[in-house]
């Protein structure tokens, strides 16, 4: 076993649902890395399944989640309205895991892969400009010009960073930081892509 994965599973050994999590996925037949800092099962190369301890729960996360049948709902998007396809089965201190129903949920994931069933096309989120922003795109041509440019994906993120802000005063200090960062053609995270 890859010494990092050892190592990962020793760290968060408070949550024995993950070393049996482990054992399972590579009792089916999946590989093991580790990729943002914990472990990812993959199929043919393809990130599948991963694990994550933290310090109220532990997870276990499928990249596709959206697709599995999950009669208990054990199923979760932790991350309403920013997160898809991805579901987590997450457990608190004191539960146990199911081997018979994540070999179930793995299963579905080996067939899925197998028949080539990719991330399913949702229907993008709409995007919501709210005011300055709105305002400041309208009185700068060139700032509107570079909005119109970037991906869908990073408008979005500029949006939401200004909308997500709660005071009027916040608004306006993000647009001040941001309207350099679209102008230059960056998205508003791209400063942590090589982290």
């Amino acid at each position: 076993m890859d010494e990092a994965i050892v190592n990962y599973l020793n760290k968060h050994a408070n949550w024995p649902q993950l070393a049996l999590a482990h054992n399972l996925l590579l009792a089916h037949g999946f590989s093991a890395a580790i990729k943002w800092n914990a472990p990812v099962y993959m199929l043919d190369g393809k990130n599948l399944v991963g694990l994550g301890g933290f310090k109220q729960h532990c997870a276990v996360w499928f990249f596709n989640g959206v697709l599995l049948n999950d009669p208990q709902n054990r199923l979760l998007n932790a991350q309403e309205g920013k997160t898809q396809t991805l579901r987590q089965w997450r457990f608190s201190a004191g539960d146990t895991l199911d081997e018979a129903y994540l070999a179930g949920l793995l299963a579905q994931v080996k067939h899925a892969h197998q028949q080539g069933t990719g991330t399913p096309q949702l229907a993008p989120k709409q995007l919501t400009i709210t005011e300055p922003f709105c305002q400041a795109l309208a009185g700068d041509a060139a700032l509107q010009s570079a909005f119109d440019s970037l991906s869908p994906g990073k408008q979005r993120d500029y949006a939401d960073y200004i909308t997500e802000a709660k005071q009027e005063a916040t608004k306006h200090k993000r647009l001040d930081k941001i309207i350099p960062m679209i102008k230059a053609g960056m998205g508003l995270n791209d400063k942590y892509k090589n982290c």
